[in-house]
């Protein structure tokens, strides 16, 4: 029997899950993630070993829940927040924490590096932007010098799991990519990467297919196994092949505390809005948009009118408040680290339910913002299909299948653990979701709502 053990590592919940060959989830468990180090100049890290420590004892639970037989074979495959950066030593001892995607204090590196933004996206097909590497190397050479001159390692938090399995640095070819490291044409390291990195250029990861895997013994309690070890995906990929990104003509959404979509495109289309990730395997390209602010900002709300989930499922109706959820700047299409939230037309009768409204009618503009962009090319969007638990709100359904004209299907149990077993095994079985369509008395409501909210953006940036 072949069992496919997922690892999926998110900014407040790990998950984990074993599949067998016949798409059978014999195994599920859902854990706390590391807690997270914020402070208030904008740092946002996760220890490393913490986080190989939680995929040991998951992977050891996991283990112990199967009737393992000599003959079975035992794939481990992992997803969560990428891109991350980490120097690691010879010993393979971290020298710093993983920095996520969200750390703000790259921003006076990233706009040094304005003179390289050009040929930056001629190489890569994405913008420059303040997760990708080059821009958190050049910060460490100039701060942290003494600590990237001990590094025997540059990886990321995916990275470091596999390496502390198997002696050995690798990164997929879509974390490198959307860490800006290749060159989209030629998939190989871009002419930036190896110049900028100079003589730390050894460090850094090999590159690895999905068709490429290593191996590695792992021991839990008395006994020992073979493992068989695929390349690394974000979470968000996961996400997407979880709901069938792979397929033609779908927007796969999934709404965690950041929002991210794919959609795909057999031939690549760079675009200053949104960002271009190479798939695992297959030969074709994702366009993505990645909101900063989504469930997050939501949450953020929420514990500011000291209200719960439940209360905005519940919600209905319009307001005349209208917000920009940019509370820790914007991403994509925008890409505007400097980006703040703004709550305008805000009077005295107003109530927490107008607020409420009026963040989750936010993150939908920030969705249908990058749509248009994505969709830009004329290919018609037959359906968009999403999950996260941001999804189980009408509001937000509602306003994304007036906004783009689409069917919207929220898909509630569905998490980023199957995209394991879609990628290895190449069968993909999506069960029914719940369909979500425009109220048509709605849809002038939104298109206005959506056209101020644009409007309000262009204002905010001036100020």
């Amino acid at each position: 029997m072949n069992y496919i053990f997922a690892f999926d590592i998110g900014t407040t919940h790990t998950k984990t899950a074993v599949y067998d060959e016949h798409g059978t989830r014999t195994y599920h468990e859902v854990r706390n993630s590391p807690q997270l180090h914020l402070s208030r100049q904008g740092h946002v890290e996760i220890d490393p070993d913490e986080v190989f420590r939680l995929f040991a004892a998951s992977f050891s639970d996991a283990l112990n829940s199967l009737n393992l037989k000599s003959e079975d074979s035992i794939y481990v495959s992992t997803s969560g927040i990428a891109p991350t950066f980490i120097l690691v030593d010879r010993e393979l001892k971290p020298l710093t924490n993983g920095i996520l995607y969200s750390d703000l204090r790259f921003s006076k590196t990233f706009k040094a590096l304005a003179p390289y933004r050009q040929e930056f996206f001629e190489q890569t097909g994405n913008p420059l932007d303040s997760q990708h590497w080059l821009v958190r190397l050049e910060y460490f050479k100039k701060m942290f010098p003494d600590k990237i001159n001990k590094a025997k390692y540059i990886t990321d938090i995916l990275s470091y799991v596999q390496l502390r399995l198997t002696g050995k640095n690798m990164m997929s070819l879509s974390v490198a990519h959307a860490s800006g490291l290749l060159d989209y044409r030629t998939l190989d390291f871009n002419s930036l990467t190896k110049e900028m990195f100079g003589v730390y250029f050894d460090t850094i990861p090999q590159i690895q297919r999905y068709n490429e895997y290593s191996e590695a013994r792992f021991d839990f309690g008395r006994r020992t196994v073979k493992i068989i070890i695929k390349p690394p995906i974000s979470d968000a990929m996961a996400a997407a092949y979880s709901l069938g990104a792979h397929e033609n003509s779908v927007i796969t959404l999934n709404i965690g505390t950041t929002a991210t979509m794919f959609y795909r495109m057999d031939e690549p289309r760079p675009s200053r809005h949104y960002f271009l990730n190479v798939s695992p395997f297959g030969g074709y390209y994702f366009a993505v948009g990645s909101t900063a602010a989504a469930g997050g900002y939501i949450d953020y709300i929420l514990n500011l009118l000291q209200m719960n989930h439940s209360d905005l499922v519940k919600l209905r109706g319009k307001t005349e408040i209208l917000e920009t959820p940019y509370i820790w700047g914007e991403k994509s299409p925008i890409f505007d680290p400097d980006a703040s939230a703004a709550i305008v037309k805000f009077k005295g009768y107003h109530t927490k339910k107008d607020l409420a409204l009026a963040s989750i009618e936010a993150v939908a503009n920030s969705v249908h913002h990058n749509l248009v962009y994505m969709n830009d090319g004329g290919s018609k969007i037959k359906e968009i299909r999403m999950s996260g638990k941001a999804g189980s709100y009408h509001v937000l359904r509602t306003a994304l299948a007036c906004l783009t004209k689409s069917n919207v299907i929220y898909h509630k149990e569905l998490d980023e653990l199957y995209a394991h077993y879609v990628l290895i095994t190449g069968k993909f079985n999506l069960g029914k979701g719940q369909i979500t369509k425009c109220d048509h008395k709605l849809a002038q409501y939104y298109s206005d709502k959506f056209s101020e909210y644009t409007k309000l953006y262009r204002i905010m940036e001036k100020l």
